[in-house]
């Protein structure tokens, strides 16, 4: 619903698209990597894959609100 509010036409269809992709490899992939680091490492292995994906979100976050991404935006390349 979020991102309809958002977007329209084409760009939708594309995000929408990219939304179930990174849903189903998440679902597949994540599960069999933290399963494959907890073989691993034991126990730890768990809080360590919720660690990793934590910090992946927040550099994706930083760049996103970069200085360079915010003024590009503001001159309309964005």
């Amino acid at each position: 619903m979020l991102i309809g509010e958002q977007l329209g036409g084409s760009r939708l269809l594309v995000a929408t698209a990219a939304f179930g992709a990174m849903w189903g490899l998440g679902v597949f992939g994540g599960s069999a990597i933290t399963g494959w680091l907890m073989a691993r490492v034991g126990a730890v292995g768990l809080p360590a894959s919720i660690a990793l994906v934590c910090v992946l979100l927040a550099a994706a976050l930083l760049l996103e609100a970069s200085p360079v991404r915010l003024a590009a935006r503001r001159a309309g390349f964005g």
